[in-house]
């Protein structure tokens, strides 16, 4: 079939085709011109058999389109509906970041000891109304720590000093702050703590410990704080106020930092222990953070910081919505390189539905067919990551519509067939290695993580879907009725000319176009250019490939802001600018016994708050002699460790005594009980029995005011309330304050009232032995801290070898921290399993899609190569890695698997025999989507770089690097490799492999071959 005239990219419009979608007899195709240097028109397009899809909306297009339409309409109005209706579709937590293990025991135990209290009839061991502790607010509820720092000075001169004082003063006199403060009682009246701070060595309140203390003009700045750092009195509190580098001595202090802490306490008078958190959460953010924020902006002599973990989150909450915001410029810029991409604002505006209704679809599967009940910050970033890979898959198909305009059709329908051909397979192989890397993070156990993977995964699909099934419709509808018109961006106007026959003139192709296919095609094919490309390459994956190598483990709890926000800088000083000292929050070890751990088994799987229900050893019973030796015998090899075994099990020492900060009851409640009048007649060490209790409180008549007859057993209890009352004097000592929190006691039939406030006799419930660590929870990593958990682990499985077997269901515990451990190294192994599961899916994946195992394994070490140079960013950003890198991990490989599989997909599509007439066909078929793809996703990163939330600017800088060395290693690296090793011919093809080995196969059967003589 012959023609005058070249082929018009635009000839196929509204009234050119019959109702069957043919070409009307009136037109004549144009000729096939080969290898056309400028672009112009003529080859032949695919004449098979249209795909029944395309025939269907070819036909009925507008119809397509309505139905199409409908179904994402339908979509977004069940979602209003839904919303309107007070369901929480959307059940939002930026509160908590969801990272329990519930399958490990760690989370269990913590729960457990935690919740130790909570059971009927247990016993409250009050002090006398008398007690030199106030009624309400004596323990501390909240604090609000403020650091000052000077760069280059000395914190400590008088003007700074004056400058705290003016703002620890200020802090105080905030509205209602007498009402929250946590209080001491002086001299029988309640009062608010003042400050910890390094202010208080100067106001008189150590006066009474050395009159030096008493220098509220600070006027002998070094006396007074070199007397802090040496008197046992004062010295524990100085160390908190001192900085990491610094010098004390009596004629000269020097630090550039220091900080101070205000106390408020808990419960509050009237208020339960939930109600009372409450208020103090939202007095905290409503009174104290606006006096704190005053200060900050203007403070000049030094930097003021201040960090509270209630207010952070507060304004966590906040800043999100803000930076959600980001999204809406993201969405404006892809929607402006869609307009003047397609030139249509037709096409661009259901392309940008098309991508936020598929977010609306997922989330209806997500939360209603699938029933999760958590949707926090990284559910918030896969829209970012749809705006990137919808657009990419729009532009692919787009981008091979447009293609086949130079080519020649018996009808749209092979038009619209062939353009799905050219795509629909390149966007399933993106789509669905995107899909896996996404899953892999699903197997995780920890639900932030699996929670996104799954909905991430979902997503993908659907956009998939819809791009397949709606854009198709909405692209040839524009082609049918709107192509023709020519104003704001070709949506209405005047008619032109352009369909109109343009004899002796060729259609150039985009330059873009023109610029891949033969400039860009003859530097990766150059003889000398290609190699000097190929060790560039190389070099930068070596580089990128040795920091990767230098990745560390996260050691500290999860950054919700950039370094640079004051909260951040605030939590940076905390761990890394001061001396250790008892005030820190040290891990703190517990041996328990009496408790299980606790059953989460009701939880439902995507609860974020769900804490379980509370279980009982009911074999636990430390009151039998056996049970009191044995515990006694682990008290006593404990506190005669070496000094190896310190070391090794990480006790802390107190910085005053030197002894080893361990609680353990047996040798304090001996030594009060050797103390007593009657001891000298009586035997009161352990093991307590019935002989040695009745004994007892017949000596004691005047505090035993009843009598026990030989079956009461709960011998144990007899000498622990008499030890922790202090004889029943009712005072506040010492061993109250430590151990009372660690044993709890319920009433039971031999429960009887001794006192007003006490009763004896009651059956121990649980106990415990606190163990202070030298470890800092805060910035532990798991490869320095597992150790230590399997030490303790270990320990605690002898002893319990030896126990009997009313005290074998003991474990070792701490708050959160042995968990978080665990929680770090998930992270980390789901970081490697996730590139690991998208590299080793990734080869037979491709291999399958482009029926080739040489490109299929070229493809491969690209990806590889990306995967490499994105994590060797990591250490170089100064990250280690933690649950955003580790996340961030798990979708590199899907990530960077785009642009190089389409790539692949034009080689492999390619009608020529030789590589390099491959290579430039799949540069001028592919090369435009790839670059118009990673456009729109680099500017839909390039917007998270704004945000304040670690999460989304970590994660911006993640995507931004994934997707720019995704770029530069397909259309440098791989098709370049492609141009030197790649496979010519059938080389590499399964197909052809498994055809030959097949004949083979059957050629050398000899019934085969008696049947083909035969034939002959």
């Amino acid at each position: 079939m012959t023609s005058v005239f070249p082929l018009d990219y635009r000839i196929f419009t509204a009234g050119k085709y019959d109702v069957n979608g043919n070409a009307q007899s009136e037109f004549v195709w144009p000729v096939k011109h080969k290898n056309d240097k400028d672009g112009s028109t003529g080859e032949d397009g695919d004449t098979s058999n249209p795909f029944f899809f395309c025939k269907l909306v070819a036909r009925y297009p507008l119809r397509s389109f309505l139905l199409m339409l409908s179904g994402h309409l339908l979509m977004t109005v069940a979602t209003g509906i839904l919303v309107a209706s007070g369901y929480d579709l959307f059940p939002t937590n930026f509160e908590t970041l969801p990272l329990q293990l519930r399958d490990q025991p760690w989370l269990k135990r913590d729960l457990a000891f935690r919740y130790r209290n909570s059971y009927r009839g247990l016993v409250r061991r009050l002090l006398s109304s008398s007690s030199s502790v106030p009624k309400y607010r004596y323990r501390l509820g909240e604090s609000v720590e403020m650091i000052y720092e000077t760069i280059g000075g000395n914190i400590f001169d008088k003007t700074h000093l004056v400058k705290m004082k003016e703002i620890e003063d200020g802090m105080q006199q905030v509205r209602d702050f007498d009402r929250y403060c946590q209080l001491e009682k002086i001299a029988g009246t309640d009062r608010c703590l003042k400050p910890i701070s390094a202010l208080r060595f100067f106001d008189g309140t150590y006066a009474a410990v050395d009159p030096v203390f008493s220098d509220p003009n600070f006027d002998n700045i070094p006396a007074v704080l070199h007397e802090a750092s040496i008197n046992n009195a004062t010295k524990s509190v100085f160390e908190y106020t001192l900085a990491l580098s610094h010098e004390v001595t009596q004629t000269r202090v020097w630090a550039q930092v220091t900080r101070s802490l205000v106390l408020l306490g808990f419960p509050l008078q009237g208020k339960g222990a939930s109600a009372s958190r409450e208020a103090l959460k939202k007095y905290l953010s409503s009174s104290m953070k606006p006096a704190l924020e005053a200060y900050r902006r203007r403070t000049s002599q030094f930097e003021f910081l201040y960090y509270n973990y209630h207010m952070m989150i507060a304004d966590v909450k906040d800043q999100a919505i803000l930076d959600l915001m980001l999204a809406i410029g993201s969405m404006l810029f892809i929607g402006a390189f869609m307009c003047y991409h397609t030139r249509s604002l037709w096409i661009t505006s259901f392309a940008i539905y098309s991508i936020m209704s598929s977010f609306m679809g997922t989330n209806l599967i997500y939360r209603i067919v699938l029933d999760y009940r958590y949707f926090g910050f990284f559910h918030i970033l896969a829209i970012f990551i749809i705006l990137g890979i919808g657009a990419d898959d729009l532009f692919v198909f787009y981008d091979a519509w447009r293609a086949t305009a130079f080519n020649t059709y018996p009808s749209l329908a092979h038009r619209l067939s062939d353009a799905y051909r050219k795509s629909a397979l390149s966007m399933l192989i993106t789509s669905l290695t995107t899909m896996l890397a996404f899953i892999a993070s699903a197997v995780s156990p920890i639900l932030a993580t699996k929670s996104f993977g799954v909905f991430s995964g979902i997503l993908v699909l659907v956009n998939y879907i819809s791009v397949i099934t709606f854009f198709p419709t909405v692209v040839v509808v524009y082609h049918k009725h709107f192509e023709k018109y020519s104003c704001c961006c070709c949506t209405f106007g005047k008619e032109t000319n352009e369909d109109a026959p343009q004899f002796g003139k060729k259609k150039k192709k985009p330059l873009l176009l023109r610029y891949f296919r033969d400039y860009h095609f003859k530097i990766v094919t150059h003889k000398f250019a290609k190699w000097i490309i190929l060790c560039i390459f190389l070099t930068l994956v070596g580089f990128l490939g040795y920091q990767t190598s230098l990745i560390k483990a996260e050691n500290e709890q999860l950054q919700l802001y950039k370094k640079s926000h004051h909260y951040s800088k605030a939590i940076d000083r905390n761990l890394y600018s001061f001396v250790p000292n008892e005030l820190e929050r040290f891990i703190t070890l517990y041996l328990v016994w009496g408790l299980k751990e606790r059953d989460l088994s009701g939880c439902h799987f995507s609860a974020v708050k769900c804490e379980g229900t509370q279980v009982f050893d009911e074999r636990f019973d430390a009151s039998i002699p056996q049970a009191q030796l044995a515990l006694k015998g682990l008290c006593d090899e404990i506190y005669n460790f070496t000094k190896e075994d310190v070391a090794a099990y990480k006790i802390r020492r107190d910085t005053v005594t030197g002894e080893m900060e361990v609680a353990c009851f047996t040798r304090n409640m001996e030594a009060f009980l050797q103390t007593d009048p009657d001891a000298g007649r009586l035997p009161l060490d352990l093991p307590w029995n019935w002989s040695k209790t009745s004994a007892f409180i017949s000596a004691k008549s005047r505090n035993y005011s009843m009598t026990f007859n030989s079956s009461f057993d709960r011998y144990l209890d007899i000498p622990l309330t008499y030890w922790l009352f202090d004889g029943f004097k009712m005072r506040l000592t010492d061993d109250y304050i430590k151990y009372n929190s660690l044993f709890g006691e319920v009433k039971d039939t031999f429960s009887q009232r001794t006192t007003p406030v006490s009763t004896v006799g009651n059956r121990i419930k649980y106990l415990a032995v606190q163990i202070n660590t030298t470890l800092i929870g805060q910035s532990l990593s798991y490869t320095d801290g597992l150790p230590v958990v399997k030490r303790w682990e270990d320990f605690m499985t002898r002893q319990l070898s030896k126990m009997p077997a009313s005290l074998q269901g003991g474990f070792q515990t701490t708050r959160i921290f042995w968990h978080w451990l665990y929680v770090q190294k998930a992270l980390a192994d789901n970081a490697v399993l996730g590139i690991g599961i998208g590299l080793s899916t990734a080869l037979p994946v491709l291999t399958l899609a482009t029926q080739n195992i040489i490109l299929g394994f070229l493809a491969t070490v690209s990806i590889g190569c990306v995967t490499v140079c994105v994590i060797g960013v990591v250490p170089l950003a100064g990250w280690k890695l933690g649950v955003l890198v580790s996340l961030n991990m798990c979708l590199v490989v899907g990530l960077a698997v785009d642009y190089i599989v389409h790539l692949a997909e034009g080689y492999h599509l390619s009608k020529s025999r030789d590589r390099k007439s491959r290579v430039r066909e799949a540069l001028e078929f592919m090369g435009v989507p790839v670059f118009s793809g990673a456009c729109t996703t680099l500017g839909a990163s390039f917007f998270m770089l704004f945000s304040e939330i670690q999460f989304f600017f970590q994660f911006g800088i993640f995507m931004f690097c994934t997707i720019g060395f995704s770029l530069l290693f397909s259309l440098g690296f791989f098709i370049t490799v492609l141009g030197v090793v790649g496979p010519s011919g059938d080389q590499g093809d399964v197909v052809v492999f498994f055809k030959r080995y097949c004949c083979k196969k059957q050629l050398s059967d000899p019934q085969t071959r008696s049947n083909k003589k035969e034939s002959t």
